[in-house]
């Protein structure tokens, strides 16, 4: 399981869930822009439905994460030390700096 980029989508919106509305964009673009940097891009449409033994794996092995903001970024806890996290919250959202 090599893992350097996580990306975590997300396609439960009609059950309130958040998403990445051009999520396929997101992950074409990341694979481009890191194509040269040997990074290993790992990409999960729904984080969630997987044996919480393999999120937390993906997650011990990810240097950067990148998700629409929720619960399922507590993974983030078990990465390793000097890993980032890129948390995607919708501009409209009241979590939203103003």
């Amino acid at each position: 399981m090599a893992c350097d980029l996580l990306l975590c989508g997300s396609c439960r919106r009609l059950e309130g869930g958040r998403m990445i509305v051009n999520f396929e964009e997101v992950v074409k673009a990341t694979k481009t822009r890191y194509a040269g940097e040997g990074l290993r891009v790992m990409k999960s449409a729904e984080f969630s439905n997987l044996h919480w033994k393999l999120q937390l794996n993906l997650s011990l092995c990810s240097t950067v994460m990148i998700g629409s903001h929720g619960g399922g970024l507590t993974w983030s806890l078990f990465m390793k030390p000097g890993s980032r996290l890129i948390e995607v919250i919708p501009k409209d959202s009241e979590q939203c700096g103003r």
